[in-house]
């Protein structure tokens, strides 16, 4: 098995959720479809999409390099996050322990 250098690592992992975020921003944007619900651009929506994805796997990127969680639980809890996300709505969302808490606007 290639073993690849924990930054190696840390960036192919950024990556692997960066594309999952484009796949859950294009079915969001078929559900919308669906639902009639229209916005500005679908540019913007998947901007926004990748944006909300990217903030979220910085975040535990950067507690995977200090050592607060290990590398299987950085992941977990990414992987957790984007799956229960709503994106009905505007969210802001704050992390703790990581745990997941969104307020609407």
């Amino acid at each position: 098995m290639l073993k690849l250098h924990k930054s190696s690592n840390t960036v192919l992992f950024s990556i692997l959720i960066l594309l999952i975020s484009v796949v859950i921003a294009f079915r969001w944007m078929e559900f919308q479809k669906i639902e009639g619900l229209l916005f500005n651009t679908h540019k913007e929506r998947i901007i926004e999409h990748i944006r909300f994805t990217s903030d979220i796997v910085a975040q535990f990127e950067r507690k995977e390099i200090s050592g607060e969680l290990n590398r299987q639980q950085a992941q977990n809890a990414v992987i957790n996050i984007l799956s229960n996300a709503d994106y009905s709505s505007k969210e802001y969302v704050w992390i703790t322990n990581p745990s997941l808490t969104m307020l609407s606007a």
